[in-house]
């Protein structure tokens, strides 16, 4: 009964998703409640639960984000809007604790504020791990003097294209194969040629376009596809693997950015429950990829 539940909650996604992957308009974010989407079984929450900072760039992806990430990380994100406070610390104060911050995609630019709001200042100023999804993964590389071009293939409008990897590394790909198809929604990349020298390239189109970029010694990472996209393959895994190190992170730093994480005092998970809930949650988000990608084939143009 709970996989048709889990079933069911991607498939919503997945019906977002078909309407949205064509239609890059910006919508209003969720409204945070403080109740979650469903109640999972005792072998599928994380170890403990990931309170997520999800700062909407205004578009209509946010929402598949929200279900993905409220799936993989036991509790839904906070959605505040990128301009919606004044300062970074004005935004922490109203918020409350959060484990980990999320960028969203959205359209423009990252080096103009008026697009990307307070998340440059998240990448510069908050202790966080931070994931960088689209516009944000490009607002990274801007933020630490990286140029961000005009694509030089030409916009990208939902369209799929395979993604090499330097491997498993310090975990962002782990258990996804190098040369996984990826939903991209662009029409700026960072130039490779003016990658900052505290940014590293861990993953990149055969055309050599940058599709994921890593911090050399801060948690921050950011990705160019979509991985919440039902389209994109291993996409809820990637998810995963960010909620992972980001937990990872913040153990070794007694709670992170100021969130007192607490593991339920009912049930220990063992890296085998972890895997099998991983396992489960991509077999669902799979499962409706195909689907979805067996009616809709993508669109050129904007």
């Amino acid at each position: 009964a709970m996989k048709k539940l889990v079933r069911c909650s991607v498939i919503v996604a997945t019906l977002i998703d078909a309407i949205t992957i064509n239609h890059h308009v910006p919508i209003s974010p969720p409204q945070h409640s403080s109740a979650p989407l469903f109640h999972p079984p005792p072998w599928m929450p994380p170890r403990c639960p990931l309170r997520t900072l999800l700062l909407d760039n205004y578009d209509s992806y946010t929402y598949n984000l929200y279900q993905v990430l409220a799936l993989v990380n036991g509790v839904p994100p906070i959605v505040v809007p990128n301009d919606a406070h004044e300062s970074w610390d004005d935004l922490c104060a109203a918020v409350g604790p959060f484990d980990a911050v999320v960028l969203s995609p959205g359209p423009g630019r990252p080096d103009r504020p008026r697009d990307f709001g307070l998340c440059q200042d998240a990448i510069l100023h908050s202790q966080h791990p931070i994931l960088g999804v689209c516009l944000g993964h490009q607002g990274i590389g801007s933020a630490y003097g990286s140029s961000v071009v005009k694509a030089p293939g030409g916009v990208m409008h939902g369209r799929l294209s395979p993604v090499r990897h330097t491997g498993e590394g310090d975990g962002l790909f782990r258990g996804i194969d190098s040369g996984f198809k990826a939903v991209r929604y662009h029409s700026l990349v960072i130039a490779p040629e003016s990658l900052a020298d505290c940014l590293e390239k861990i993953a990149w189109t055969d055309a050599g376009d940058v599709m994921a970029v890593r911090h050399k010694s801060l948690p921050q990472w950011g990705v160019q596809f979509h991985p919440e996209s039902v389209a994109t393959e291993s996409g809820a895994r990637l998810l995963s693997n960010f909620r992972d190190l980001a937990l990872d992170y913040n153990h070794r730093r007694g709670g992170g950015g100021g969130a007192v994480i607490h593991p339920s005092p009912h049930h220990h998970y063992s890296s085998d429950d972890q895997q099998a809930q991983d396992d489960s949650l991509q077999s669902s988000h799979d499962a409706a990829t195909a689907e979805a990608a067996a009616k809709a084939a993508p669109r050129g143009g904007r």
